[in-house]
This record gives structure tokens, sequence and C-alpha cells, in this order.
């Protein structure tokens, strides 16, 4: 399981996420500082402006980062839980990095529950002293306050609460805000302090500070683990407090008054940890040299307009910087990459991979690390080898998603000394995948020396098909590879010369081939049938427009038998809603029959069956528009015009 976890490219690309957001929020802290050294501190909008701007680039880098990786198919489950039962002991233990991986994966979960609970905690007791400890203010002060805020242009009703549970006033929610006052300040500050005061509270909800501390208060939870975060955050706050003074002397309060008013509430307070707005945030030394000392600038100022760009400009050419001066680094990296033993820990590159390997993709990661083997080869030769069928059993005897050999499997855990291996564990996926990477890695050892990845891959294809003494012989020329041996290496060599492309020749020649073959030996499932729905653009007799059809519709009269059209095995049989009666037959090589709006079924999951035998009647079950049978053909899990399937009397609609 650790194995799993830590080999999953969702997994994979998160922490690699996290780990790149390190050097991005030094570079983006870093830009901020350059760029609040240049501005005047007056000049309190346009600082919040900068500090804002450095705050969303250290939202928007970890999601650009984790896009642009490309983690492969996060939303594809993996319910292996029913098929798997993990007998660690018959296979590797995880490795040191895949142990690791997993452990940094837990630690920054925990840090992210810890902070999530400190957050919600102060959520919760906000809203527990409103709902029990709070009372509104008298009528005369509150109409007092309520013209304060029509005056400050504040739209949303406001309502003024007071409590002994605080120690100074604060902000609290956005749809609905509200200013808590201590009984304390009403009771001791003069009239015109406490206007001062409750126009710097107005001020927050009119620039919806509240959603803004909320949202900050998230990300610190998300990026807990980095400094820089913490002190771009502080930034902000600290800004945003500045901002607001400014407002309050706007108004026309004397600066002198309000800063008394500041250090009065500065002796009443005592540390606040909860999500709330309050008048002595920020540095209060700072605040009030700069309400006595200087003038704030105008509101709209270009400074505010053009601090966002300056930021995002300096990070930027830090960034430049920064890759520049890494370039040499760069390349290393890049050439031991290139390298067989750095293959072994990317992730999958095949973009033309069929969906049907999807769920094995951690095993095959998982397997190519601790067998230093390219991931790439190992889900090429999955592919070719059972077409991602952990079911797969070849007339040979050999069993899995690797076709592994019964003598062979006991050879490789005899040599590997694993002694509590039976031959039943053959056919659990994560053994039969691990089995198979470590073959083909002694076979890559074996004849890839002074040789290039991709020949050395081609003869290990080789020789896990025919046997190493096979290839032995034949690269010194005494005996030729079979015609079977012969093929399977071309396949894998072509679909390795292909892995980078968008598509692979190779592996659509293959596929074709054996489509064509099944069709010519395939036996019509309901014989004179009529075809009253083609495969392709069709129009939904329910909802009257043009959509996909998977299959085609087969009409006759209920009752009729439907046959298999090939031999195989039935892989589910079971009422399956809007289908109706259903039955799913698996033919090997990746191909697949389904069978929908059966009468009656005829056939138990796991059984084996033969061309021509019965599976079902003719039906209307589920939600069909009469009697008839819905005929499907996929190939390694995408469905396929199954025309050839069925005679040529019967392709007439």
């Amino acid at each position: 399981m650790i194995s799993l976890l830590a080999n999953s490219d969702f997994v994979r690309a998160l922490l690699t996420t996290l780990l790149h957001f390190i050097w991005q929020g030094v570079v983006i802290a870093a830009a901020l500082w350059i760029v609040l050294a240049i501005l005047p501190k007056r000049d309190s909008s346009a600082r919040h402006a900068a500090a804002c701007t450095a705050l969303l680039l250290m939202a928007a880098a970890p999601v650009a980062t984790f896009f642009a990786i490309d983690p492969g198919q996060p939303g594809a489950s993996i319910d292996m839980a029913t098929t798997i039962e993990f007998d660690l002991a018959a296979t590797a233990q995880p490795s040191l990095a895949e142990v690791v991986t997993v452990a940094m994966l837990a630690t920054w979960l925990a840090g992210v529950i810890a902070m999530s609970l400190r957050l919600f905690g102060g959520l919760w007791h906000l809203r527990s002293i409103i709902r029990h400890h709070a009372s509104m203010l008298d009528a005369a002060l509150t109409s007092r306050l309520e013209q304060l805020a029509r005056r400050m242009d504040i739209g949303r009703r406001v309502r003024f609460m007071q409590s002994t549970y605080i120690d100074v006033p604060m902000t609290v929610g956005w749809l609905r805000p509200i200013v808590l006052i201590p009984c304390s300040v009403l009771s001791s500050m003069p009239p015109l302090q406490l206007d001062a005061i409750i126009a710097h509270e107005l001020s927050h909800i009119r620039r919806h500070d509240y959603l803004v501390n909320l949202l900050q208060s998230i990300l610190e939870a998300v990026l807990f683990y980095h400094p820089c975060v913490f002190w771009v955050s502080n930034q902000v706050r600290a800004e945003r407090e500045c901002c607001c003074d400014d407002t309050a002397v706007a108004l026309g309060y004397d600066p002198l008054l309000y800063a008394r008013a500041l250090t009065e509430l500065e002796a009443l307070r005592s540390r606040n940890t909860m999500p709330a707005l309050a008048s002595t945030g920020g540095s209060l030394m700072t605040r009030i040299k700069r309400i006595v000392q200087s003038t704030p600038p105008a509101r709209g100022s270009a400074r505010t307009l053009l601090a966002p760009a300056l930021v995002m400009g300096t990070v930027v050419a830090l960034t430049m910087a920064g890759l520049a001066a890494c370039g040499a680094a760069t390349d290393e990296v890049q050439k031991a990459e290139e390298t067989p033993n750095a293959s072994a820990a990317r992730a999958i590159g095949i973009r033309w991979l069929p969906p049907v390997l999807d769920p094995w993709k951690p095993l095959i990661l998982a397997a190519a690390s601790r067998h230093n083997i390219d991931p790439d080869a190992l889900a090429i030769m999955m592919l070719i080898e059972s077409s991602g069928n952990p079911e797969a059993q070849s007339p040979s005897g050999a069993v899995g998603l690797m076709q592994i050999m019964p003598k062979t499997g006991e050879s490789i855990a005899k040599e590997r000394n694993l002694s509590n291996f039976s031959l039943a564990q053959l056919k659990e996926p994560e053994t039969n995948v691990d089995f198979g990477a470590w073959y083909l890695a002694r076979q890559v050892d074996a004849f890839g020396k002074d040789k290039d990845p991709a020949e050395s891959i081609e003869l290990a294809a080789a020789a896990y098909n025919g046997g190493t003494e096979r290839v032995r012989a034949y690269i010194a020329g005494a005996k030729t590879l079979s015609e079977e041996t012969t093929q399977y290496k071309a396949l894998v060599a072509g679909m390795y010369s292909e892995r980078s492309a968008d598509q692979s020749n190779t592996y659509r020649a293959w596929r074709e081939r054996i489509r064509q073959r099944a069709a010519q030996r395939a036996t019509p499932p309901v014989t004179g049938a009529r075809v009253t729905m083609p495969y392709g653009e069709a129009t939904n007799p329910f909802s009257g427009k043009r959509e996909k059809h998977a299959g085609i519709d087969l009409a006759k009269d209920a009752g009729t038998p439907v046959v298999a059209p090939l031999g195989g095995r039935v892989r589910s049989a079971a009422a399956d809603g809007d289908r109706g009666n259903a039955v799913v037959l698996d033919h090997g090589n990746g191909l697949e029959t389904r069978f929908h709006h059966l009468g009656d079924v005829a056939v138990t999951p796991g059984q084996t069956i033969a061309k021509g035998d019965k599976i079902g009647t003719v039906g209307s079950t589920g939600k069909s528009t009469g009697p008839h049978v819905h005929f499907e053909v996929r190939d390694q899990g995408e469905p396929i015009d199954p025309s050839g399937y069925v005679s040529a009397s019967e392709t007439t609609p």
C-alpha cells in the first residue's frame, strides 16, 4: 500500500508542487520586499496592492505548477481493495524513497489539519460570543453609528453589538457584517475617539477585508510550512490596517485624537487569535508615527495601479535570473534523466496508452522504481502480455498482468529468497507485476551492456518471451528466434521507439490485425436480426438528440437465442439499471463484447464459453423501446464498430 500511494501520479504531482513552492515562495517574497522598499511608507494603498498581488501569486503558483506537471488521470479510481489481497512478505518491501514520500505527505496533511482546526476553532469562538455573550447597543448610539456608516457609503446593513468577552472593537462577517465593541470601551472612551475607531472598523467592511482575511488564513493553513507565506500575509494585514487608518483620518477626525484612541485600545487588549479584524492589528507604534507624521496620498494614485505590475515584473525578473544561474545544473539533470537509472524514477510518459492500463499505473511505477527499469517499457510489456487484464491466462499456463509462467514464478521466488511464496500469489496483481519487473530487469542487465536503451529493451523483451538461453544463442548466431518471439520483439521495439509520440503506428497496426482476425472468426450473436440503430452518431429515441452510440441494436423476436460471437470467459452477467439484463464477455487480447436488454441470461460470471454458446435471449429489459439486443465490441476498453461481427444481411437498418 505504501508503494501504491508513493507512486500514485496524484501524490507525486502534489508533493512535487509543494517542493517547488519552496523556491517559488522565496522568489515572490523577495520581489515584494524589493517593491515595498521602493514604495513610500505613507502610500498604504499602493503597498497593500503590492502585498495582495504577492499573496495572490503565492496562491496561484502551486495550482499552476500542479497542472503543469500533468499528473495523468487524477480522477481515475483504483478499486483494488476487493480484488487484491496484498501479501507484503511475498514481494519486496517499500523503498526508503517511497517511505519518505508517504511520510512527507502525512506530515503535510497533519499540518493542514492542525492549522484548519485552529482557524475553525477561532470562527466557532466568535460565533459563540455573538450568539451567547453579545447584545445590541442602545438605540441612540446605534443611530449615530449607522449614520457614520451611511456617511462612508456602506450599502449593506451593519449590526453594532457590545460584549464583555472582547478587549477591542472588531469586525466579524462579510455578507452580514457585525461590529463588536467591548463594554469597557463604550464606558471609558470619549464619543469622538469612539467614532474614529468605529470608522476604522467600517472601513474594513467597505473594503471586504473580512473575506480577504479568511482567504489568507486558508492559504496559511495549506502552505503552513513556508515562512514566506506568513511574512507576506503579515504585510497584507499591516498595510490593510494603515489603509483603514487613512480612511478614518480622511473623514476629518484629528490624527492626534485618533492616535490617542489607538493607544488606549492597546492598553486594553490581549493577544487576539480569532479570525476577526481589530483596530489594534499591525504594529501600533509604526501606525501611530505614520498617522501623526505623514499625510497619505490621494486615493487612486498611479502607484496603487502600478504596484501589482511592479510585483509581477519583479517576480518574473528574479525567476529568469535564477533559471539562468541554474542553467548548467539543469543541463546535468537532463543528462542524468537520459540514463537508464534515472528513467525508473519518472512517471509513465506514453500519451497513447489505452485507458485499460490506468488502474495499474501505480503498480507499474512502484515495480519499475524498485527494480530500476524504465516504466514505459514495463507498461508496453503489460499492454502486449495481458492488455491490462489481471485475470488473463494463456493456453500454456502463463497468468496475470505480466503473464508469468508458474515455473518462472517459482524460480524468481527462489532466487529472491521469498520463502512464503505460493503459486496462487502470481494471480495477485502486485506480485505479478513485481515479478515481471524483476525478470525484465534481469534481462536488461544480461543483454543491455554497451547498448543503447532501445536495443537493450528489444533484446530483453525477446528474452522475456522466448527465454534467456535462446536469445544468447540468437546473438551468437547459433539459433534463430521463433516466429512468436520475433513478432513480440518487433512489437515491443516499435512501441518503445514511439513512446514519446502522440500516436503509435505500431500499436495501431497491431490492434487492427487483432480486430480483423477476431471479426473473421466471429459468428453473428443473433441470427437473422435487423439493425435498428447503427454504430456512431444516432438519434436517441428517448431524448431525440444526436448522440454517440457505442454499439448496434439488433432487433428480433423476444426469446430468440443470443450466442457468444467468440470463445472466452463471462466477466459479468446481471441486471444493470437502464441497460437491463447485461452480459460482458472477455475474449482475451484486450477484446470484449457486451450485450444489453437481454430477456433471459443463460451464463454466470467466471464461466468459460465457446463460440456459438447461448448466453441469453432477446428481450426488452431496462430502458428499451422493444425486443432487441444492444451489442458492443470493445478493444482495450474503447468501443469499436461491431458491424464486422454480424452477417451482411443484418447490417442494413
